[in-house]
């Protein structure tokens, strides 16, 4: 109904050449694909993610966030983790080979309003591992609009010289922090970190955290009754980014049902429907 009674048209797949490739603690591949340049300022805006595979087979799509767009040379970057049947294709892809993409999709962020409208102020980004990479683009953004960005950071299992190359490359200031204890529970670090968010100056806090972490994180800013603007990755529920199969849909309410890798949600109203 919003395009006037039209079904819009598919993402088309597209054949990229991968210009660059490198792979971090053997699960961990770093690609750089060339892509078609008349869409390229699409793939740079916060939140874009891509289903990308090396076969033909639309079986073997895999979600994947862009976290580094080059205007100039036309490539994107892309973090696959190599853990499973369909993300192990791309363990022998070499420089020069070619693979299918389809995208760019733009719902891998919420909150993207607040982000967008703070201004010369401070905010905080805490990530967790692999977490990171998909913030990027929000940390991106935030220092476009003139912010100061502290970025709270536990490597966790992800590989400390892969992060370490774009922290340098954003030129970001990252403080080590512990976020999660054994039990899967926030430690006491990152909580002193959210409570004492509000008397520093921060107006803003973005999570790259899993869901079950960003439950708990975003529960405890509620509590301390801070009038915080959030935002937070959207990973988890990535399908086929269309907002057909359903496999990313969950109740608002009893007669709302909200699709998550198309729709916007608040990340306060986010965490009660996860």
């Amino acid at each position: 109904m919003n395009n006037g009674g039209k079904a819009r048209d598919q993402h088309h797949i597209v054949r990229c050449e991968v210009v660059y490739e490198k792979i971090y603690n053997e699960i961990y591949k770093h690609m750089r694909l060339r892509v078609s340049p008349h869409n390229l300022d699409e793939f740079g805006m916060p939140g874009s993610f891509v289903f990308v595979r090396v076969k033909e087979n639309t079986y073997y799509d895999v979600p994947v966030s862009v976290f580094l767009t080059d205007i100039e040379k036309e490539t994107i970057d892309l973090i696959i983790k190599i853990i499973g049947v369909k993300t192990k294709e791309f363990q022998k892809t070499k420089t020069g080979d070619t693979v299918f993409l389809r995208g760019p999709y733009h719902n891998g962020i919420l909150g993207i309003k607040a982000l967008a409208k703070l201004h010369g102020s401070r905010a905080a980004v805490i990530c967790k591992g692999i977490g990171f990479m998909p913030s990027l683009g929000a940390i991106n953004l935030l220092h476009m609009n003139h912010n100061e960005v502290t970025v709270y950071l536990d490597h966790g299992m992800f590989s400390k010289d892969l992060i370490d190359t774009f922290v340098r490359q954003f030129n970001v200031t990252v403080r080590e922090i512990l976020i999660c204890d054994e039990a899967g529970n926030l430690t006491e670090e990152v909580k002193a970190v959210l409570e004492n968010a509000t008397g520093e100056g921060i107006d803003l806090i973005h999570f790259g955290l899993s869901d079950h972490l960003l439950k708990q994180a975003v529960g405890f800013v509620e509590d301390q009754k801070n009038s915080l603007l959030i935002s937070c990755i959207n990973n988890a529920h990535m399908c086929c980014g269309e907002g057909i199969c359903g496999a990313c849909a969950v109740d608002r309410d009893v007669r709302t049902i909200v699709h998550l890798c198309k729709e916007q949600v608040d990340p306060y109203e986010y965490i009660y429907m996860i």
